[in-house]
């Protein structure tokens, strides 16, 4: 359930939903409790093309086995609960966001701070805090006017954009004592990506990217070693 208002220079939501967990969706509902959500967006004509924001939520957990799995973007697993982990108590997120778009320029970015509370089949209790955050630029190239909606083409041949993202995830150490899976975990993940995007039309995009991930941490021995990945994708919208 949630209330939405929206003007041209501000938006501001709050509501009530299931109390899933970080990365899961809210249509799982595992036990009784739920969340209270808020987000606020402004973007007035005086800042000049920078929207800043800010969401959060609060919610209770009751023994709850909805629990996330984090992978990179080749869909490996860089970190899992240990089988007997369950959710229990007190969670809080809140998560601090801007945007800037100002011509062939676009930027955006966010910092998510989550705490929750964690028990096990032998009752080892752990209030732990993940933290992530991204930065992402681009540029069109092909001189067209960027925008969080998307970049309309103005001729037949497309438009084309450059763009480059940095980003971490930060998994809080307290965690590796009891409830993390010492098999597939790492305590940071650190991502470096470049990537050219192709807007054919107003319905078709092609994106291809470089990414590279280095790992830090968690219970092995040595570190991981660096992930990179080459990747294309082929976007419809109607």
């Amino acid at each position: 359930i949630a209330w939405n208002y929206k003007t041209k220079e501000q938006q501001i939501t709050v509501g009530v939903a299931n109390n899933a967990g970080d990365r899961i969706d809210t249509g799982i509902d595992n036990d009784d409790t739920k969340a209270a959500f808020a987000r606020v967006y402004w973007q007035p004509k005086s800042f000049g093309g920078l929207g800043i924001g800010i969401a959060g939520s609060i919610g209770e957990s009751e023994l709850n086995t909805s629990l996330p799995t984090y992978k990179t973007s080749s869909r490996a697993t860089v970190f899992r609960y240990n089988n007997d982990v369950l959710r229990d108590g007190t969670e809080t997120r809140v998560a601090p966001h801007f945007t800037y778009y100002n011509g062939q320029f676009g930027a955006f970015g966010e910092y998510v701070r989550s705490s929750l509370e964690l028990t096990n089949g032998d009752n080892q209790q752990a209030d732990i805090t993940n933290n992530a955050w991204q930065f992402v630029v681009s540029w069109v190239v092909s001189g067209e006017r960027n925008s969080w909606g998307g970049i309309k083409p103005a001729s037949n041949h497309g438009a084309w954009e450059v763009v480059a993202r940095l980003a971490e995830l930060d998994i809080d150490d307290d965690v590796f004592i009891a409830h993390a899976d010492a098999s597939r975990s790492v305590s940071k993940v650190q991502s470096a990506t470049v990537g050219v995007n192709w807007h054919v039309n107003d319905n078709v995009k092609l994106l291809v990217d470089y990414e590279i991930s280095d790992f830090d941490g968690g219970v092995a021995e040595q570190d991981r070693v660096d992930e990179k990945l080459l990747s294309a994708r082929l976007q419809l919208s109607f």
